[in-house]
């Protein structure tokens, strides 16, 4: 079974036979499947703020959690404030 059967393979919204958390450049996120949407929905948060991805695959799923985390990296610097990196946050 490859990785888009197990992630369709789904009970209750929780994805089955496969690891259910994502991570990019130390932010980790959890994803689930939403029946409604029939796409893959995650967040991860870092200090008070709360960054949701999705997709409706693996790969769309991982580049949308990679392009959140890169934008969330991004604003905080241009904003001239310093991110909250999850080790941090999770304190």
């Amino acid at each position: 079974m490859n990785d888009d059967a197990k992630l369709k393979d789904k009970t209750e919204g929780r994805v089955i036979g496969v690891e259910t958390r994502l991570e990019h450049k130390g932010y980790r996120g959890d994803f689930e499947y939403d029946g409604w949407a029939e796409e893959f929905c995650g967040a991860f948060e870092s200090g008070n703020i709360r960054i949701t991805y999705h997709g409706r695959n693996r790969e769309e799923l991982r580049r949308c959690l990679c392009e959140s985390v890169d934008a969330y990296l991004k604003s905080s610097k241009e904003e001239g404030s310093t991110p909250v990196h999850p080790s941090v946050a999770e304190r």
